[in-house]
This record gives structure tokens, sequence and C-alpha cells, in this order.
């Protein structure tokens, strides 16, 4: 079972490797425009003064969009992000082999559904950090995962399987909502497209996973709001992408507790 779950995690990060090079390969072909109220605006200001950065208008997927990075040649990204893919890819496979060896007793299918999640969260991650969204195009790959699992489960812990569905099905509600209202009554604290990371954090971590992830995620985002604070990199106005917090809070979440 080793071999065959670090193989599967190999798998998984590339399929994620690929889905974030279509993203990008997708947001570079989109016409830069600035929106109506900041043109007036820069167009009333003085001549010196700085003009707005360039906003991207968000991409409609379709099949012809897979085919994009093979468009004269395939395209690797950066290298600052290819080496952040290759560790967070090594990591994810490390968690892998630590889960199916070190803890026996939670089953294949339950250390499957975490590797798929950390194979998710890191382009997740990176997107939000770099351009603050988070594509639906790795929220729609965790929903397929999860349905596919679902056999799985169906054979291999078909005793439980209607009780797991089914809290992992309130995980992902309760944590949805939680954070959907939180996003209405904090400004600037939780966007859409958390809310719909959260969905998938919740059908793959289900109720006993599920608390520990957002509890260390949310240390660590305090830690990370902190330091940028001092640092004086970010002001108390600004927002923070919340999916690299997430992300490290569900692996180090993982690695400790296999839930």
């Amino acid at each position: 079972m080793l071999i065959l779950m670090c193989a599967l995690a190999l798998i998984l990060n590339l399929i994620s490797f690929y889905f974030l090079t279509v993203d990008t390969a997708v947001q570079e072909r989109l016409p830069a425009v600035v929106p109506a109220d900041e043109a007036s605006a820069s167009e009333s200001a003085e001549p010196e003064a700085k003009p707005e950065k360039p906003v991207k208008r968000q991409a409609k997927l379709s099949l012809k969009s897979f085919a994009l990075p093979f468009k004269g040649g395939f395209k690797l990204p950066s290298r600052q992000v290819l080496i952040f893919s290759v560790v967070m890819s090594l990591l994810c496979i490390g968690i892998a082999a630590f889960l199916s060896s070190f803890y026996t007793d939670t089953g294949f299918v339950h250390d499957l559904k975490r590797v798929c999640l950390l194979s998710l969260l890191w382009p997740a991650a990176l997107v939000d950090y770099k351009s603050f969204r988070i594509p639906n195009l790795f929220i729609l790959l965790g929903l397929a995962y999860r349905l596919l699992l679902l056999p799985l489960e169906f054979v291999f812990a078909r005793e439980v399987f209607w009780e797991v569905l089914l809290w992992d099905v309130v995980a992902s509600a309760s944590l949805a909502l939680a954070a959907f209202l939180c996003g209405i009554i904090i400004k600037n604290s939780i966007g859409f497209g958390d809310v719909k990371l959260f969905i998938v954090m919740g059908l793959m971590l289900g109720m006993d996973g599920i608390g520990g992830a957002v509890f260390v995620s949310l240390v660590v985002s305090f830690i990370a709001s902190i330091f940028l604070l001092v640092t004086k990199k970010k002001k108390r106005k600004d927002v923070i992408p919340f999916a690299p917090a997430l992300m490290a809070g569900t692996y180090i979440s993982v690695f400790l507790t296999g839930m």
C-alpha cells in the first residue's frame, strides 16, 4: 500500500501542476482591463500621479483551455513557481508515505482523501497568494476527486459508508456557512473563493479532521498577519490571502494527527 499511495500522490500532484499551467495560460491570454471607475479617476488625476495597475478579468474555462499550455510547445512556469511546485509535491508525497506507514488504522481510502486535498491546496494557495483568487478549476477538480472516491469507500468501508458520507456533507456545509457568515460580518476576512475551498475541505476531511485543520490554519494566519504588520509589509486595512494559511495549517494538521 505504501508504494501505491506514493504513486497515486505523484500522479495527483502532476495533475495539479498541469491544472496550474492551464490556469496560468488562460490568465496570460486575457486582455488587461481597467475598471471604469478607476479609468475615470486616472483621467482626472494629476499627470505625475502613479497609474493604477490593470485588473485582469476572470476567465471562462472550456475544453479548449486544457490545450492552451501545449500551443507553441509546452511552456514551464517561472523558476520560482517550478521550485515551489516541486517542493510542495515532494512534501505531499512524503506525507502520503507517512500516513500509509504510520497511521495504519485509518484505512487506505481515508488517507487517499487527505492526499487528494493536499495536492489541491498548494496550487490554490499559490494562485491566491499571487492574484487573490482561487480558480474554480481546482474546486471542480476537488469535487471530481470526491465523487471518484465514493465507489472506493463503498467497497472498502461499506459498513460505515453512509455515516462517513453524511458527516462529510455536514462538515462541508457547516464550515462553508460559517465562513460565508464571517465574510459578511467582517469585511475583507473571508472571500467567496475561500468558502468554495472550505466546501472541498469539509468533504475530504470530514468532522474528524476539519476542526484541527481550521484551528491550525487560523493560528498560522494570525502569526503571518502579525509578522507582516510588524515588518510593515502589510497595513491593517490590507487584504491578506487566506489560502496559503489553509494550506500550511492543513498540511501540519494531517501530518500530526492523520486526520
